[in-house]
């Protein structure tokens, strides 16, 4: 039944090239038609028409034709197509047009026609058909332009006729834009999408909606307070139950909904501050947003035991919070390098950090070992860990002290000097950098005892130890 070549009948099932009458997308042929369709009138006008006997409430086909449009609705428009879902208007019957490729540029479109202004016999998509289309530069609709005498390139309604009256307001306005002009255009808009809007919020904030739509209106124009409406409508929805208690008071805004949600929606809060003669509580907005941030930390720990530090760490805190000891962004900040060091110790598969783990991440975060020795104590008392950062701090100045040696001894290589002054300078700075021999008492003892020369090098001893250092000479 797919081809027509092959459509079986409906009612015989005998093959037929072409159906005599499809009705309901059942193909019939004309035996089975005289047979099956019957004159009778119609429900519906009480017209006489030959309609089918299996279908008792069937209309005929000029009132099927009268019905409204299954796409946009109108009624009484010239019928454009009669499809399986019902009549289309001229209109819409390019949407349920088979989708094809455009000529020109090859992509698929419903909507294809033929231009031949451009030289396109082939059907073309509306892309390709409006290549010749710009912007006027009078009233801004896409448009086949001409040159006016001025050198502007204008619509032919524009060039013609040039400024006229709006119709709503008499204010002169560009003809191209029809009949109003842009502000009562989307003055119209807004009265249109405010009407709609309202009818899902309760009477007692519909009129609170309507005066901030109202001052909307004033402080931003028509034009953009008609694409915000929508957004604030939500916001309006959500504060409907703590406006019908008649409790509502900007704590309980920030308590119920957050400082994220008022400040995506800050010109209704603004509005609602001044309207209901609020004052503006910045410290209990700042603390929610310091709570939901410390909720956030609290998530996302995977392994039980490390959550359990966490949450440990954070009751602590906590605690010496109600006691007036820590703000409540200092306990945020305490939590974020606890929550970054155990993320550290999970990726080496310990659920304790230990020693290596704090240095990978005091190496990675340098800045935050004053953050994170609060939380290195309360793991050394909970759990009896030996975690120390001013290992890493002496290990970190350990080698720095000794790259300045280096580059010392870089520096007196290159220097030609022979004089015990020199050789005293250098034994001094040799055994600091290879020895780890650098109090006052060293200088003291190389300078009354000096040092033994075994052809290859120089020797000292120093608490029944000997120590062996290179000569100058010899290039490191």
């Amino acid at each position: 039944m797919n081809d027509i070549s092959t459509r079986e009948c409906f009612g015989c099932g005998r093959r037929m090239e072409r159906a005599h009458r499809i009705f309901k997308k059942e193909p019939y042929c004309g035996t089975c038609y005289a047979r099956e369709f019957k004159r009778k009138p119609c429900p519906q006008c009480g017209e006489m028409a030959r309609l089918p006997e299996r279908h008792p409430n069937a209309i005929c086909s000029s009132c099927e034709k009268r019905k409204p449009c299954v796409r946009c609705g109108k009624e009484g428009y010239r019928l454009g197509l009669m499809s399986e879902y019902g009549p289309v208007c001229m209109a819409c019957a390019r949407y349920f047009a088979e989708e094809k490729a455009c000529s020109w540029c090859g992509s698929v479109s419903r909507h294809l026609s033929r231009v031949l202004r451009l030289g396109f016999d082939e059907p073309v998509c509306p892309r390709c058909a409006r290549a010749d289309h710009a912007c006027c530069q009078a009233c801004g609709r896409s448009r086949r332009l001409q040159d006016a005498p001025n050198g502007q390139k204008l619509c032919s309604r524009c060039l013609a006729l040039g400024a006229i009256p709006c119709s709503k307001c008499g204010a002169p306005m560009p003809a191209g834009l029809g009949d109003t002009c842009k502000n009562c255009h989307w003055l119209q808009v807004f009265e249109q999408r405010l009407h709609f809007n309202q009818e899902v919020l309760h009477p007692p904030v519909q009129e609170l909606y309507q005066s901030f739509s109202c001052w909307l209106l004033g402080h931003c124009g028509a034009r953009r307070a008609s694409r915000l409406l929508a957004r604030y409508l939500a916001f309006f929805e959500s504060i409907q139950q703590l406006y019908i208690n008649e409790s509502m008071s900007y704590q309980q805004l920030v308590k119920q909904f957050g400082a994220d949600m008022l400040r995506r929606h800050r010109l209704a809060v603004r509005w609602l501050i001044d309207s209901h003669g609020w004052v503006e509580d910045g410290n209990s907005r700042l603390e929610d947003s310091e709570a939901r941030g410390i909720e956030r930390l609290l998530l996302g720990v995977s392994d039980p035991l490390a959550n359990r530090l966490l949450v440990g760490y954070y009751q602590y805190l906590s605690t010496k919070h109600q006691q007036g000891g820590l703000s409540l962004r200092s306990v945020r900040l305490a939590l974020t390098p606890a929550k970054k060091l155990l993320g550290q110790s999970l990726k080496a598969g310990r659920s304790i950090p230990d020693q290596k783990d704090l240095c990978a991440y005091l190496s990675q975060y340098p800045g935050q070992k004053a953050a994170v020795y609060g939380f290195i104590t309360y793991l050394n008392r909970e759990q009896h860990a030996v975690l120390d950062v001013r290992q890493i701090h002496q290990k970190k100045h350990k080698n720095q002290a000794k790259s300045v040696l280096e580059k010392r001894l870089a520096e007196m290589v290159q220097m030609s000097r022979s004089d015990k002054a020199f050789q005293k300078m250098w034994a001094i700075t040799a055994l600091a950098y290879f020895h780890g021999l650098s109090n006052v008492s060293i200088r003291q003892q190389i300078a009354k005892e000096g040092l033994e020369d075994d052809g290859d090098g120089l020797i000292f001893h120093h608490a029944g130890l000997t120590y062996w250092i290179p000569k100058c000479s010899i290039k490191l």
